[in-house]
């Protein structure tokens, strides 16, 4: 998943789609195309002490660059294994040379003629410098073509397996004996010079035929014709004397036109020739009228079909050269996401943070990019009907197999390990599979691992059984609680109404006595005025 996304995020960030366009380009036209994986680290200072300061890699990519075909070398073999180096050019201002390798071309380069730029290259002022990677002694060598000595000698610092930072380029029409491509078109020379020629002749018949001719000059009105528009008539002076005078009786003898049926049929012979060898240079390459996009109407749509399925089967070498080819880049990205990205770099670029023990076996897996392919359809624009049309496709297979093999497995009549191999067998053989491999490798595949799930799925069926009693007995002592809890509540609200009850009465009362006490004030007040009215001493009536 790491070197999935990993890879995804070059894709998304980087101009993959723009270089891998220019090599197949150069691949389709030249019969060569040579792709370049490069790694960029970007180092900054940063403060780990106070008053320290540290380099810290700040952003890693790997990035896939297109080699003009003109520009890439490779030592002369019989097999790519059998290359011991291969060499890219650049063309350096005198700047970048004093910058990257500190020589001073004024005083240190002898300028040579370059036969690869003329007066008018816009590299004519650059010097010609060969990057060399050697896998003999793993070094790379920096050759600088108006210099005595190399420019710089480097240690691979990358570590690839294969060592070399590209792929084998994109080939075709390779001879037997000798790793060397040829186009196609210099397969089909013969054709396209007989084609040019027919139509150089073609455009210089055609400029001949013209509307042109001559008239008697004695009659110059007639020069009028060339501009008259439809329907507008010449006024022409005694046209009848000047006609019997001439004993002219036709007026055509009097203008005269170019032979021009000669031509035209010369004409339409050499576009039939032209046509015949455009189709016949059309079969020898493998484009049918269907890949151009030119069809019969009369066609059927089965005819159309199967001469699309020929065209491609005639298309399919080069397809999958291009596949072939992006597939070992990308493997090449993901050796030098493994061997040098940091944990932080893999997190920026994939959400996720590995644990050391993964980086540890990104290192040190030397399969790990085993798995990287690239699919024939991947290299072109994917469609949805097309994607989905696949997807059902595989579940309309798989779904039934599945469904048949389970009892027989089941039953015993099938071994598991065998039923497991029959399914990976067929799910392999699409590529939306892949995703279901782990899953079903993960199956048991034998009986006795078939009874130990049984086992375990019977003693968890138990486990849940117990559990679930226990549960019952919980919801059981739970609804009991409540009940007691609902008793306790009715008593207590009961108490409250009968305290509430007593409260009142009492109140009652005490409202009573101090009415019952107010009125023995009153009635000792009025008995005391009327004992002093009347001067008897008084006494208490309580």
């Amino acid at each position: 998943m790491l070197v999935e996304r990993g890879l995804g995020f070059a894709i998304d960030t980087t101009p993959l789609h723009s270089n891998a366009d220019r090599v197949v380009q150069d691949f389709l036209i030249a019969g060569l195309g040579s792709p370049w994986i490069e790694y960029e680290a970007k180092v900054t200072k940063q403060e780990i002490a106070p008053g320290i300061l540290s380099d810290v890699i700040a952003d890693q990519r790997t990035l896939l660059k297109q080699v003009p075909w003109k520009r890439f070398h490779w030592e002369p073999g019989k097999d790519w294994e059998d290359v011991d180096w291969v060499g890219r050019d650049h063309y350096l201002t005198k700047r970048e040379i004093k910058e990257q390798f500190g020589k001073d071309p004024d005083t240190e380069a002898v300028r040579t003629e370059d036969t690869e730029k003329n007066s008018t290259d816009k590299y004519a002022s650059h010097y010609r410098v060969t990057e060399i990677w050697n896998r003999v002694d793993r070094k790379v060598y920096i050759i600088g073509w108006d210099f005595e000595e190399p420019l710089e000698v480097r240690e691979d610092k990358l570590g690839l397996a294969g060592f070399y930072p590209c792929p084998q380029p994109m080939m075709t029409n390779i001879k037997s004996r000798e790793l060397v491509p040829m186009p196609d078109h210099a397969v089909f020379a013969p054709s396209y010079e007989y084609i040019n020629k027919l139509v150089k002749r073609i455009h210089s018949i055609t400029a001949q035929i013209k509307v042109a001719g001559f008239y008697d000059a004695q009659m110059a009105e007639l020069s009028g014709l060339q501009t008259a528009a439809d329907g507008d008539y010449l006024p022409v002076s005694n046209l009848a004397e000047r006609l019997a005078a001439s004993g002219a009786s036709d007026f055509n003898k009097m203008i005269a036109t170019l032979p021009l049926q000669e031509k035209v049929a010369v004409v339409r012979e050499l576009q039939a020739l032209l046509a015949g060898e455009k189709s016949r240079l059309d079969e020898a390459s493998g484009i049918a009228d269907v890949v151009r996009g030119a069809t019969d109407p009369n066609e059927t749509a089965t005819a159309q079909q199967i001469k699309g399925q020929y065209a491609g089967m005639r298309m399919s070498r080069k397809s999958g050269e291009v596949s072939r080819c992006l597939r070992d880049c990308f493997r090449i990205m993901a050796e030098i996401m493994c061997e040098h990205f940091t944990p932080e770099t893999w997190y920026l670029a994939t959400g996720i943070q590995p644990a050391p023990e993964v980086l540890q076996v990104l290192k040190s897996d030397m399969g790990r990019t085993l798995a990287i392919d690239i699919e024939t359809d991947s290299t072109i624009a994917l469609e949805d009907a097309e994607e989905k049309k696949q997807r059902v496709e595989f579940l309309n297979y798989v779904t039934p197999f599945i469904e048949k093999m389970l009892p027989a497995i089941q039953a015993g009549a099938l071994p598991g390990d065998l039923g497991k191999e029959l399914l990976l067998f067929a799910i392999r053989s699409f590529k939306h599979g892949r995703q279901l491999e782990d899953a079903v490798e993960a199956a048991p595949g034998s009986m006795q691992q078939l009874q130990q799930m049984q086992q375990q799925a019977q003693q968890l069926q138990g486990q849940l059984q117990q559990t679930q009693q226990q549960m019952q007995g919980m919801q059981q002592q739970i609804a009991q609680h409540d009940q007691q809890k609902l008793q306790t509540d009715g008593m207590k609200a009961q108490a409250d109404t009968v305290k509430a009850a007593a409260g009142a009465q009492q109140a009652q009362a005490k409202g009573q006595i101090d009415g019952f006490r107010a009125q023995t004030e009153r009635m000792k007040a009025e008995t005391d005025r009327v004992a002093l009215v009347q001067g008897v001493p008084t006494q208490s009536i309580i």
